[in-house]
């Protein structure tokens, strides 16, 4: 959540150590995602992950990066690409953040086809809370996709029943402005809206 500090110490960095280490290009990466430079991202990403020197484990992480890219982008119709490119090893890793952000990535696909059931499907194979410490994002991000498919369904009634406590604790854990309360609440809001 420190994005600020992130973006100012990226640009302290040279450009040639960047080059040089693909772990810190793909942190800088990270960072450029959610800092409005998605296309710089997906390409730095993208190029590691069709580098075949790569090894599994850096591919995960820049299938990772370059998802997080195209949705921070708003370009949608990008994530049927990028699931083709997808790593076997991150479908098949033990990690349960790597196989949720690849259902999430197929989640995302069902949720534009209007498969809202498939959505709801993948959703439930979601890991438990406290698996991992790194899934908060994903697993709210599995939420919201989830949330939608009933909002696209015309069940605001239940959007707004499986959202309520889950905004509830995200801004018990982080606060109002806390990234995963900041995922739940505009679709809450759609759900309340609905309902007038």
């Amino acid at each position: 959540g420190r994005m600020t500090e992130a973006r100012a110490w990226l640009e302290r960095i040279p450009p040639q150590l960047l080059a040089e280490d693909v772990e810190l290009r793909l942190i800088a990466a990270w960072i450029m995602a959610f800092s409005e430079r998605h296309a710089e991202a997906r390409g730095t990403a993208l190029a590691v992950l069709r580098d075949p020197q790569a090894s599994a484990r850096v591919r995960i992480i820049a299938s990772r990066v370059a998802g997080a890219a195209v949705m921070y982008a708003d370009r949608v119709g990008l994530v049927d690409e990028l699931m083709h490119d997808w790593p076997h090893e991150a479908v098949e890793a033990d990690e349960p953040l790597y196989r949720l952000a690849y259902d999430n990535g197929l989640a995302m696909l069902a949720l534009q086809a209007g498969r809202n059931a498939e959505v709801r499907e993948l959703g439930a194979r979601a890991p438990a809370e406290h698996s991992s410490p790194a899934l908060p994002l994903a697993l709210a991000f599995s939420r919201v996709l989830a949330a939608l498919s009933l909002l696209h369904d015309g069940d605001a009634i239940r959007c707004e029943a499986m959202l309520r406590p889950l905004l509830r604790d995200a801004e018990r854990d982080a606060g109002r402005r806390g990234m995963v309360a900041c995922v739940y609440a505009p679709v809450l809001a759609s759900a309340l809206r609905e309902q007038g």
